[in-house]
């Protein structure tokens, strides 16, 4: 059995979250709110890392990108993820959120995109709180890490990176 795909509700399939309602998007959070934990406590059994071990995430995850149920080449001759992959990074991702939230304790919290409606984010779950910045979207942040990994263009300390927020902060 492979690891885990991370599929939204069947409702979700084929459309681009610039084109749900917010009531659609008020759904898909319910849903990604009811399934981050479940997904994030398989991932830590997974990897074998303890919850708050940021520096250990980058090793397992640049080992295991470059197996071949994450990642595969593409008909270009590239590496890509495969569905897993994908799943893997979006875990990853969870990962990252919660440390953030622990790290930054009170300070943020989960929430919905609503503005602008240009941002690639929009409608979708993210991390808020920040003054300098409106919001954090790690799932995107992530998945493009693990194919910047797979291009060559970034290491494996891109993870413990994306948690270095405090320039976020005033």
């Amino acid at each position: 059995m492979g690891y885990p795909l991370f599929i939204p509700p069947e409702k979700f399939f084929g459309t681009k979250n610039f084109d749900w309602s917010l009531k659609e998007a008020k759904e898909y959070f319910n849903w990604f709110m009811s399934i981050k934990e479940r997904r994030l406590e398989e991932f830590l059994k997974y990897l074998s890392v303890d919850r708050h071990d940021v520096g250990i995430l980058g090793d397992k995850m640049f080992d295991l990108l470059f197996e071949n149920e994450f990642s595969t080449v593409t008909e270009d001759g590239e590496l890509d993820l495969t569905n897993s992959g994908f799943a893997l990074a979006a875990d990853a991702s969870l990962f990252i959120s919660d440390y953030i939230l622990w790290k930054y304790d009170g300070k943020v919290h989960w929430g919905i995109v609503k503005k602008p409606k240009s941002a690639v984010s929009y409608h979708l779950p993210a991390l808020f709180g920040f003054s300098k910045m409106p919001y954090v979207e790690c799932m995107r942040g992530s998945i493009a890490n693990a194919r910047s990994i797979l291009w060559g263009e970034s290491d494996r300390d891109i993870w413990r990176k994306m948690t270095e927020l405090d320039y976020l902060f005033s």
